[in-house]
C-alpha cells in the first residue's frame, strides 16, 4: 500500500494528511511531516489531498464544511469497527453524543468500552468526528490528540452554528419574519434525532 502525506499550515496550526488510492488514511495535528513531494503522486490521490486541505482550511476558519464527501481508506479496520466509524461521521457539526448512543447506532448497545476504543483507534479525527463523543457521566473523554484540541474544535463547531443561525435570523429579518430562540434545538437526520443545546 502506498502512502502519500501532505503537510500545510492552517489557521489553528500545522496539519498532516495522508491518504492512500483509495482514500484518506491518517490526519494528525500539530505535525509537519516529511511527505511526498508532488511527483510520483497518482493525479487522482493529488486532488484528494488538496481538497482535503481545502475543507480543512476553510473548517478551520469557522465554516462549515461537508467532511462525508472525502472517502476514506478503510484498511485494517474490522467490519464493525468500520461500522462504528461510519455511524460516527453522521453525527452533525455542532452537536455531540456518548459512546453508549454509539454503540446503539452500530447494533451492539452493550459494547460502550469496545466502541470507546474503536473510537480512540480513529486515524482520521475531524473527518471522522472522534471529538464529538462524549462520555455519559460528564466531562470530555479522551482524544488522540490531546483534550486541548478537543477542546478547541468542539467550540469551533459551536461558534460555527452559532454564526449560522444569525445568519438565518438575519435572512428571515429582512423578509420581515419573526424568529423564536430557544435554548435547545432538535436536529433530525435520516430517522435520526440529534440535540444541540443553545
Amino acid at each position: 500500500m502506498e502512502l502519500y502525506t501532505s503537510s500545510f499550515k492552517t489557521s489553528a496550526g500545522a496539519v498532516s494528511v495522508t491518504a492512500t488510492a483509495k482514500g484518506l488514511y491518517a490526519l494528525d495535528f500539530g505535525k509537519v511531516k516529511s511527505g511526498s513531494s508532488g511527483k510520483g503522486i497518482p493525479p487522482k490521490v493529488r486532488f484528494l489531498l488538496k481538497k482535503t486541505e481545502s475543507f480543512l482550511k476553510d473548517y478551520f476558519s469557522g465554516r462549515r464544511v461537508k467532511f462525508s464527501a472525502l472517502p476514506i481508506d478503510w484498511s485494517g479496520y474490522h467490519p464493525f469497527a468500520k461500522q462504528v466509524l461510519c455511524q460516527l461521521r453522521r453525527i452533525p457539526s455542532g452537536t455531540t453524543q456518548t459512546y453508549q448512543f454509539l454503540a446503539q447506532k452500530a447494533g451492539k448497545p452493550k459494547a460502550m468500552r469496545y466502541v470507546g476504543k474503536i473510537v480512540g483507534s480513529n486515524r482520521t479525527p475531524v473527518i471522522i468526528p472522534c471529538h464529538r463523543i462524549l462520555p455519559k457521566a460528564g466531562g470530555l473523554g479522551g482524544f488522540s490528540a490531546g483534550i486541548p484540541w478537543k477542546k478547541r474544535l468542539l467550540k469551533l463547531e459551536r461558534a460555527s452554528v452559532d454564526t449560522m443561525s444569525q445568519v438565518q435570523t438575519g435572512r428571515l429579518a429582512r423578509h420581515g419574519m419573526s424568529v423564536i430562540i430557544r435554548p435547545a434545538t432538535t436536529i433530525k437526520t435520516r430517522g435520526s434525532t440529534w440535540k444541540h443545546t443553545a
